[in-house]
């Protein structure tokens, strides 16, 4: 997406009114759109050009009290740690709330978590989601580690024993790779741990610029290459990474997405969630510009 197609869409995006009928994945998808909007306008301060910031916050507003009803009525973990996801990023004003409601589903999945049910998609949501509310669940004075903090510190340690010298984990996915890395980096830049940064560096090589993006103008790609690719975009979207210098390759990833959106159902998790990328990455062009 360039900037004259973002200015093309504005009157869309600002005419949409958050509906309760929306399902999770247009909810969380609007929740980063408009996250995105109102940061770009706040940081550029180009409001004639793109948008009063107060409309973006408002739609945030509405979405926040959607996704919060929308949580009391989910029983999935992995759902229920998304919706809070989204719900954070869109309201810190009711951060303590929502750290509390994090605080409980993180616990009841760590404090009785067992190898031997190990999922690769429900740990990775969970430990992403405390990681992201990390400072607002866990006191910074006490004198021991929390329990959490060792727990996912021997898991991270155990990944880096496993990694390979040429970057690559044998025997898992990419997808579940990169999900490894995208926990690695937020540690790296959350924590200020660097214990870790080799590691991500090596498997940035591997699973990142050691893969030639498909050609965007192909026909339907799998669902799984999809997600392999956008997951390379949410790595390199974390702090651990100077986003200047991989504008290219994020442009390339959102090029890519955003060629197999018409392709998708139009109410399908993967197009919300791909059209909120392609607008975010904008947004950020836009502000970087």
């Amino acid at each position: 997406m360039t900037t004259r197609e973002l200015r093309y869409l504005l009157p869309d995006l600002q005419n949409i009114q958050p509906d309760v009928q929306w399902n999770d994945a247009a909810l969380i998808a609007y929740a980063r759109i408009f996250t995105s909007l109102h940061k770009m306008v706040f940081l550029t301060g180009l409001e004639d050009e793109f948008g009063n910031r107060k409309l973006y916050r408002a739609k945030l507003e509405t979405l926040y009290h959607l996704l919060g009803q929308r949580y009391t009525v989910r029983t999935s973990l992995i759902e229920k740690a998304s919706l809070l996801e989204a719900m954070l990023s869109v309201d810190e004003a009711n951060s303590a709330a929502d750290e509390r409601l994090a605080d409980n589903l993180i616990s009841s999945y760590l404090d009785s978590f067992g190898e031997d049910t190990y999922k690769p998609d429900e740990f990775f949501s969970v430990v992403k989601l405390l990681l992201t509310c990390m400072y607002g669940i866990i006191e910074e004075e006490d004198e021991d580690p929390h329990p959490w903090i060792t727990f996912i510190r021997e898991k991270f340690a155990v990944w880096s024993e496993e990694l390979n010298k040429n970057g690559y984990w044998p025997g898992i996915t990419g997808i579940e790779a990169l999900q490894r890395l995208i926990l690695l980096a937020m540690n790296s830049n959350i924590l200020v741990d660097d214990s870790y940064d080799g590691e991500i560096q090596r498997g940035y090589d591997y699973y990142c610029a050691g893969r030639e993006l498909p050609d965007a103008s192909s026909d339907t790609l799998p669902l799984e290459t999809l997600r392999f690719h956008a997951l390379q975009y949410e790595f390199l979207c974390q702090g651990s990474f100077n986003l200047c210098e991989h504008v290219g390759r994020l442009d390339g990833i959102v090029g890519l997405v955003e060629a197999q959106i018409p392709r998708l159902p139009a109410t399908s998790e993967e197009a919300f969630y791909y059209r909120s990328i392609v607008i975010e990455n904008c947004c950020r062009n836009v502000s970087r510009e």
